[in-house]
């Protein structure tokens, strides 16, 4: 594992990498104790599947922000 991969996965805050769907493709250890799952549960959910306030409507608007921007700051 490399320095980069590690610091991720030992982060103290949320990482997840999403697909353009939200669909799950990586969390760290953080967001699985966060949300009370294990990794392979969260591993291709999709955002609205894991947070009943972000709804699956909001994703496009979302996503197309995020990709205008670069990057976002939220909580949820």
């Amino acid at each position: 594992m490399s320095f980069p991969e590690f610091a991720t996965e030992m982060a103290a805050d949320e990482v997840f990498l999403m697909k353009d769907t939200s669909e799950i493709v990586y969390v760290n250890q953080s967001a699985c104790r966060e949300l009370g799952y294990e990794r392979d549960e969260l591993i291709g959910k999709f955002v609205w599947e894991w947070n009943p306030l972000f709804p699956k409507e909001a994703w496009p608007g979302f996503w197309q922000e995020f990709m205008d921007k670069k990057s976002i700051c939220f909580e949820t």
